[in-house]
């Protein structure tokens, strides 16, 4: 959308990470997260990118989302990160960057441990309104 509005930056934060993907979780997540290939998903996120013209637009940061200074000012932010407590973490941190008007998409809401329930929450204490759902999580915008 930013390359056919020839506007806007785009950043991609994820450390790409078997260490970082797993933290926070037991059992069969953590199993899985820590069995991904994650520098192949990330060597394939950069190529897709670059295939695409897109690295203009798209700032591959890779560090996880605590470490990384939010932008000043964010109109679209999707949090699709960790479904631990580290979820509220990123709709504080960096929902609080949302422009009035601006919106939020979350994932994966109803995920077991309540991590993606509990930024939704956040959300709304910070004045975001829920306006649809969209596959497993849900639209924001802010209004206040």
């Amino acid at each position: 959308a930013c390359e056919f509005m020839q506007h806007g930056k785009v950043y991609a934060i994820d450390p790409w990470s078997k260490s970082a993907s797993a933290e926070g979780y037991d059992g069969a997540n953590k199993e899985y997260w820590a069995g991904l290939d994650h520098d192949g998903i990330h060597a394939h996120f950069v190529g897709t990118m670059n295939v695409l013209e897109l690295s203009r637009r798209i700032s591959v940061v890779r560090f996880k989302s605590d470490d990384v200074h939010p932008p000043e000012t964010i109109d679209l932010l999707h949090i699709d990160g960790q479904h631990t407590s580290q979820a509220v973490r990123d709709a504080e941190r960096f929902g609080s960057k949302v422009t009035r008007g601006g919106f939020v998409f979350t994932d994966d809401d109803e995920w077991d441990g309540g991590g993606p329930a509990a930024a939704c929450k956040r959300l709304m204490e910070m004045g975001f309104v829920p306006r649809y759902k969209c596959g497993t999580g849900t639209a924001f915008q802010r209004v206040t």
